[in-house]
């Protein structure tokens, strides 16, 4: 299943730039590791997710793509993140790909889960400062 959309002006002005929303967040720490330790087994539904923005009308893409460094994570169980950012016909075109099957955490190997969904949480920009073409 997938959806496209096309927003005009989608961002909120700041200074020189825009800063837009990324969209469609994991917040994965809000959602599987808000403790520092667990006593007991945690059951984890599957989440897959591909979303693909892309930013047109925008001055320097090239800056705005290498402010969007490559991350690939891979964490307990098969678990797996991906954020990668390109130019492409002059838009940046940012990717991000997380996949966690469902599995039980045991409270032994919660600390390392709750690393990567930390590490997802802290990979995904709340904003994208752009600027646009005067």
């Amino acid at each position: 299943m997938g959806f496209t959309a096309e927003v005009p002006r989608f961002g909120r002005p700041s200074a020189n730039v825009v800063l837009v929303p990324n969209v469609f967040p994991a917040n994965l720490a809000q959602a599987l590791a808000q403790r520092a330790d667990r006593d007991t087994t945690m059951g984890v539904g599957a989440r897959a997710m591909e979303v693909v923005t892309r930013i047109d009308g925008i001055a320097a893409p090239d800056e705005t793509a290498a402010r969007l460094p490559r991350v690939a994570l891979e964490g307990f169980d098969g678990s797996r993140y991906l954020r990668e950012a390109r130019v492409e016909n002059g838009a940046v075109v940012i990717t991000r790909k997380l996949v966690i099957p469902e599995t039980n955490v045991p409270a032994s190997d919660y600390e390392a889960f709750a690393q990567f969904a930390r590490a997802v949480t802290d990979a995904e920009m709340a904003e994208i400062p752009v600027r646009p073409v005067p």
